[in-house]
């Protein structure tokens, strides 16, 4: 790839609309957007709204200022901060983030976060069905915060030795992630350490970029490593094997200026159930985890709660605030994923094999659904029956589930 000119630079390829069109093309076929995002992105192409964007990238200008939103984490006191542009600088970052796969040969195979040909299916597959999974010792850990505390003196050198033959699009990521000024509820405040703020499209691929060391260091070593931006986990035969390979990873996070998030660093004797991704596996059985179902519980029950009060409020028939919840729903969980994120079913779905969990929640969504007509959790809140939530348009993860297969 010839990156010698501005004009050969990847930010070039943004104001050719036949790129974006591809990109279009590509979202659609992924199943990633609601038909609100699909007509918004097809319009905001067809009427090159993303020319005065690129224009101004391509002549070495920057963005403006991200707004830093704080997202509320359930049954917490703690607050996860994302990052986010403009709408339309939001949509430009995300072909940016498409076309970044380019370089995908810099990953390693044992790398399945955000990458085309790869996913969490692909992880857990492979550590499930290889032969030393079944007696293995196991060591999961997650990062903490690790979006938003990746050091940037450490970051711009793997940048510029990867990005040397495309400057424009070096300057580009340094404007982008040193800039110190940030949006909170409309005024500008300075935030000294953003990492390479969470929320951004192109975060992603940073992600991966900064610990693909760590990543071919287990692939050349052949072992049976795996991660998922922020999420790794490593099997071995041998306990002192796991050791040493904890202790490499340590030092690794300690070298990269990174922590570790305790509550979520697991070790698991042979034998025993492991979870990884929110997916529960115990021998060659895959559910969803405890920790995964009860999140998803947990907004139900929010939603519920939310909506009655609502109901309440506006003096309407409790139908309407269910018809509500069954729309969310359907929508979270089946139609269209909230930010651009996978919806819960096409993350979950291709993986488990097994109906169990679904049956659970299947039986806490009609729960959730019942509180809504009345209030209180009674035998009164089954007059409303099965088929009457049907014909509102509930739709059975459990039926779902066995439609796919």
């Amino acid at each position: 790839m010839n990156t010698d000119t501005r004009n050969d630079s990847l930010l070039s390829e943004l104001s050719d609309k036949l790129v974006w069109q591809s990109y279009l093309t590509h979202k659609l076929a992924s199943g990633t957007l609601s038909k609100k995002e699909e007509a918004s992105l097809a319009a905001f192409i067809q009427e090159k709204r993303y020319l005065p964007i690129a224009k101004k990238l391509q002549n070495g200008a920057s963005l403006g200022i991200p707004r830093r939103i704080e997202i509320n984490k359930m049954r917490t006191g703690k607050k996860r901060i994302v990052y986010a542009f403009a709408p339309e600088e939001n949509l430009v970052l995300g072909l940016i983030a498409w076309l970044l796969h380019r370089y995908d040969a810099l990953f390693a195979p044992n790398l399945y976060s955000f990458r085309q040909r790869k996913c969490a299916k692909d992880a857990v597959c492979r550590l499930m069905y290889a032969p030393e999974a079944r007696c293995a010792y196991i060591y999961k850990v997650d990062i903490h915060d690790y979006f938003n505390s990746i050091p940037l003196e450490k970051l711009f050198p793997m940048l510029e030795e990867v990005l040397a033959e495309d400057p424009p699009l070096l300057s580009f990521f340094k404007a982008l992630l040193a800039e110190p000024q940030v949006l909170v509820d409309g005024r500008i405040e300075e935030v000294p350490q953003k990492g390479i703020m969470a929320g951004l499209p192109v975060a992603a691929f940073l992600a991966n970029l900064y610990l693909k060391d760590l990543d071919w260091h287990f692939a050349k070593e052949h072992k049976l490593y795996a991660r998922y931006s922020d999420d790794i986990i490593i099997l071995e035969n041998e306990e002192t094997m796991l050791e040493a390979d904890v202790s490499y990873i340590q030092a690794k996070f300690q070298e990269k200026g990174l922590t570790v998030n305790p509550k979520k660093e697991h070790y698991y004797l042979p034998g025993e159930p492991w979870e990884f991704l929110g997916f529960l596996c115990n021998g060659s059985v895959v559910d969803i985890s405890p920790a995964a179902k009860e999140k998803l519980k947990g907004k139900m029950r929010r939603k519920s709660r939310a909506l009655l009060r609502w109901g309440v409020r506006k003096e309407l028939a409790p139908e309407k605030a269910i018809l509500g919840f069954i729309r969310h729903y359907n929508r979270k969980l089946y139609d269209n994923p909230v930010h651009g994120e996978l919806t819960w079913c096409r993350w979950y779905f291709p993986v488990i094999n097994t109906a169990e969990s679904l049956h659970e929640l299947d039986r806490y969504m009609l729960q959730c659904i019942r509180y809504i007509m009345t209030g209180r959790h009674c035998k009164k809140n089954y007059a409303l029956s099965y088929e009457k939530i049907k014909e509102l348009g509930y739709r059975s993860l459990v039926h779902e589930f066995y439609k796919m297969q």
